[in-house]
């Protein structure tokens, strides 16, 4: 598996941040939050993608270096994205384009703490456990 993929991903999915970061949240209407939730599809999407690759490739050749050391930072890695996921989840759950109008407030203070959780997940990963993926 090459880091490389990964790391391509992962500037994907900065960039659909990046692209929600330049809405001006204080001026949201029915055209702007349509277009936040089509990037939010994309990044969903995304993200499945990436997740699973992690999960069928990345997560068990860690998991399964003698080194324990660099199993166990792989297997918490792997309990955290899962927690992370889950609120993903719950965020998809919760919000869809009639609540996001409703509660504009919300839906973005909740959207930006969201992205915010992603990014320190991403810089985390690229700093700790793909040197471990390099080194074994």
């Amino acid at each position: 598996m090459k880091i490389d993929m990964l790391k391509d991903d992962h500037h994907r999915l900065i960039v659909i941040c990046e692209k929600i970061d330049t809405f001006y949240f204080d001026k949201l209407d029915e055209s702007r939050i349509k277009d936040i939730f089509s990037l939010l599809n994309s990044f969903v999407e995304q993200l499945d993608a990436h997740l699973l690759c992690e999960d069928k490739y990345l997560y068990p050749y860690l998991i399964n270096q003698t080194q324990t050391d660099v199993s166990r930072v792989a297997s918490n890695f792997k309990n955290e994205m899962g927690d992370l996921y889950h609120a993903v989840e719950a965020y998809f759950s919760k919000w869809n384009f009639e609540t996001a109008l409703v509660n504009k407030i919300a839906f973005i203070s909740e959207l930006c703490d969201l992205m915010g959780r992603i990014r320190t997940r991403i810089r985390k990963e690229e700093a700790v456990l793909f040197p471990l993926m390099a080194s074994s």
